[in-house]
């Protein structure tokens, strides 16, 4: 008996260990992570598509906007693209941004509750996100009205 848990404890102890490790991951896993549009998880595509509207980054956020098919950049012309993605990025323009819940949506989508922070304002919003090509995620569509007043000029002070 003694041998067994020994034995037990050994294998434990070796599996284990790989995960209490600091260091960064292997070269080849990196480039996996970022490549192609879409992001390799639900809360990264949502993480990316604010970063990329608080930075007016229209071509980022339209490869991470889409739909089980893929991004948006795949069925519209690049024109129309680019006019939505700088009307979505009025809208979520903020000054910080945080996930407060990730949990099943429709179908293999998820739906994303996300606080966000503009001056004075905050408001939440929820995103559907759904797996694509590739087992990539998409943001699909998020709740444009509750961020209504974020996109309203700043009155003078």
């Amino acid at each position: 008996m003694r041998k067994i848990v020994g034995s037990v404890l050994v294998v434990v102890a070796t599996v284990g260990l790989p995960a209490c490790r600091s260091a960064a991951p292997a070269p080849s896993a990196a480039p996996v992570a970022q490549a192609g549009p879409g992001a390799g998880t639900p809360s990264a595509a949502v993480e990316r598509f604010l970063e990329a509207a608080r930075a007016t980054e229209v071509t980022t956020m339209a490869q991470l906007f889409g739909t089980t098919g893929g991004p948006i950049t795949e069925r519209e012309p690049a024109e129309a693209v680019e006019k939505r993605m700088r009307a979505l990025a009025c809208y979520l323009t903020h000054d910080s941004a945080r996930i407060l819940e990730n949990v099943p949506g429709v179908g293999a989508g998820r739906a994303l509750q996300v606080e966000l922070r503009q001056r004075e304002l905050t408001r939440r919003t929820r995103f559907s996100v759904v797996p694509g090509p590739g087992g990539r995620w998409f943001v699909e569509q998020f709740d444009i009205n509750a961020l209504s007043d974020f996109c309203r000029p700043v009155p003078p002070r």
